[in-house]
Order: structure tokens, then sequence, then C-alpha cells
């Protein structure tokens, strides 16, 4: 059932304007599909668990942590797990308003660097290292 449904999240996210699909951890026990905007990862798939990046909603996300800690986690810089062990840890409206508020926040952030300073940031990296 839990798979289900997060085939459903994930292919509501790749719905999302500007939105591709690629595979974090490949052939590792943490991979994850991963569903990006701008090259920028907002949604990540797991087998029983999603992640992804909150900013107005992260209260409420830190509240269900509190309440039940087993299905959803509020970790450093505003990103969630929600584990789906037994069906939906939350109504499926809800799940698919923070996906798409994690794509509007991550796809916000690349779309205000655009792909010469992205370019520029790379070769950066590659020349020092």
């Amino acid at each position: 059932m839990a798979r289900a449904e997060l085939e459903s999240l994930r292919k509501f996210a790749l719905g999302l304007p500007g939105t591709e699909e690629s595979v974090a951890c490949a052939g590792t026990v943490l991979e994850k599909r991963t569903v990006k905007a701008g090259g920028k990862a907002f949604l990540f798939v797991g087998a029983r668990d999603l992640m992804l990046k909150l900013g107005a909603s992260l209260a409420e996300a830190h509240k269900l942590a509190k309440e039940d800690p087993e299905r959803c986690k509020a970790g450093a810089g505003g990103w969630v797990t929600v584990r789906f062990e037994s069906g939906l840890p939350l109504p499926a409206a809800r799940l698919r308003a923070w996906v798409a508020e994690s794509h509007a926040l991550l796809s916000k952030t690349s779309a205000a660097v655009g792909p010469r300073e992205r370019a520029s940031t790379r070769r950066s990296k590659r020349a020092s290292s």
C-alpha cells in the first residue's frame, strides 16, 4: 500500500513545472528516486519514505514529528522525512501540498541563480580541487 501512495506523490511531483527525475545513491541501500526542478532536488522518494523541504508548513511538520516521531522527522534546514510504514501518515491532499511547497521553495532558489552563475560555481569548485 505504501508503495502505491509514494508512486502517486512522485507522479504528482513530476507533473509540476520544469521537473525531471533522477536517482540518488544508486545501487546502495540509501537509493532514492529524486525529482528536481532547475537542477535542485526537492523530493526524494524511497521504498517506504519520502523527504522534502518545507518553509511555511515546517511548524506543522514539527508538530507531527513531536506527536508521532516514527512517522515524521523534521530536521535541519527544513528537510522533513515522512515514513509510510502502514499507509498514509497524513491526508493525501496535505502531502501533495507539501510536495508543491517543496517544489516552489527549491525551484525559486535555483531560479535566483541563473545558469551562467551555476556553471561559474561548478568551474570554481573544479579549479580549487
